[in-house]
């Protein structure tokens, strides 16, 4: 529309090619620690589900970075018709696993959005890569790897109990 408003009629080869969608890679950055990080929890034993404010199509860009195979699911805004910090959203997650929140840790990069996950009984975690939050602030990572060490020092209460994560 814009070509055509400059008095430029677009060829159809440039208008296919703007109707490509664009891949994985330019959608979604993924951190250098990401994958150390991912390895080391489902090493572990960790289940893992992705809740994101995201559009229906995410577990295909998990798929294209080859990051898919560390969830068990999905939670997507799109899908669901809400966005966090709607209790909805972290639930969807802890049901997708099987269990309750007290049972599950949410992970973020937003303060607001891991309080609205503790406010409903999950243990949370931000991840703070710029080191912008106080310092007194409780369980602020870092870096996603240091997440491996904080769960490893969550007691567990029995031998049935494996520690699981919620991320995004």
């Amino acid at each position: 529309m814009i070509l055509r408003r400059l008095g430029i009629e677009p060829p159809l080869d440039l208008l296919a090619e703007l109707d490509c969608p664009l891949p994985a890679e330019l959608l979604m950055d993924v951190f250098d620690d990401v994958r150390p990080a991912l390895d080391q929890i489902r090493d572990l034993g960790v289940r893992m589900v992705v809740v994101s404010d995201n559009w229906a199509t995410l577990p295909d860009v998990y798929r294209s970075l080859g990051l898919a195979d560390y969830f068990e699911g999905f939670v997507i805004s799109e899908v669901i018709g809400c966005n966090k910090p709607d209790p909805r959203m972290y639930l969807a997650g802890s049901e997708l696993l099987g269990l309750d929140p007290p049972d599950c840790a949410f992970v973020d990069d937003d303060p607001l959005l891991v309080d609205a996950a503790t406010d409903l009984g999950f243990e949370g975690y931000v991840i703070d890569r710029k080191r912008s939050l106080a310092p007194n602030r409780r369980a602020v990572l870092a870096s996603l790897t240091d997440l491996p060490r904080r769960i490893e020092s969550v007691p567990v209460d029995s031998p049935e109990t494996i520690r699981r994560v919620i991320t995004e």
